[in-house]
């Protein structure tokens, strides 16, 4: 059985990031939080410590 955890990353101030697509979610959009999915959330957590 694969456990998988909901990540949400709030980042410091609203980012321009330009998404794939067109419409509502595509195309240039700002966004203050990044919700992701980990497997392993130590080894994430790990990871983002040696990078911040």
């Amino acid at each position: 059985m694969q456990h998988e955890t909901a990540v949400a990353i709030e980042l410091e101030r609203p980012t321009r990031v330009r998404l794939p697509g067109a419409g509502a979610k595509g195309g240039a959009q700002v966004v203050d939080e990044v919700r992701i999915w980990v497997d392993d959330v130590d080894g994430f957590m790990a990871a983002v410590r040696r990078h911040i």
